[in-house]
Parts: structure tokens; sequence; C-alpha cells
């Protein structure tokens, strides 16, 4: 399945659904303005690719735990590379994130193809 074969918003709940993760979450992160919404009149949704997004972001945070390192990964991330992600023609996460002092650091994280299918699979639920 291709990604632009899956719908282009999600709202709060289908995120969740398609990330496996209790929608708390989802409201927590976007409390904490690590995801902005993509739309906000009538009920918050989120890009497909900000779903993407957190999905990486749930995954680095199980590498480096809940730490701002994490979720600064997670923002630097390109949205084409989390498109890439999706559709399976990478398999990593890659970014370069400034330390306060100035110096530049490459970080990545490998991502088990078969987390990428199940990620598209749920997306794939949501309606266009």
């Amino acid at each position: 399945m291709e990604a632009q074969d899956l719908a282009s918003y999600y709202t709060v709940s289908e995120t969740a659904r398609a990330l496996g993760l209790p929608e708390a979450r989802v409201r927590d992160w976007q409390l904490k303005k690590f995801i902005a919404p993509a739309l906000t009149k009538g009920r918050i949704q989120f890009s497909r690719v900000d779903v993407v997004r957190m999905f990486a972001l749930d995954r680095l945070q199980a590498v480096f735990g809940q730490t701002a390192i994490a979720t600064a990964i997670a923002q630097a991330l390109e949205p084409a590379g989390l498109e890439d992600l999706l559709e399976g023609r990478r398999l990593k996460i890659e970014a370069f994130v400034s330390s306060p002092d100035g110096v530049e650091r490459r970080y990545e994280v490998r991502i088990s193809p078969d987390a990428v299918e199940q990620l598209r699979e749920r997306m794939a639920e949501v309606s266009r």
C-alpha cells in the first residue's frame, strides 16, 4: 500500500489507534507542543506525516526514554524522510540535532519493517 492511498488527516482517536497508544498519550504530546495539529477547526486532526512523526517519537522514547533528546530528534525529522519511512523506502530515522553549546550530532535509529507495516495497516483502517 502506498502512502498516498492513506487518509491525509487523522483525529486524535484515529491517531492513537494507528499508533497503538492511548489517546491520553497523543493529547499529552500535543499539550506539551511536541506535535502540532494540522487542523484545529472542529475536531483536532493531525496530518499523515505528523502521525508518522509520533510513531517515530514513540520508537525514540523506547530507546532514549521520555527525554528531551527523543523529542528533539522527532521534531528534527524531515517530512520527506517520514513519507519514505511510511512507504518502506527507508527503515531508519536519522536526524541532526544541535545541542545548546552548538555542537551538531547525528542520530540514527533503525525501525523494524514489521512495525512500519503494522502502522500502515492501522492507518489504512481510517476512511479517506
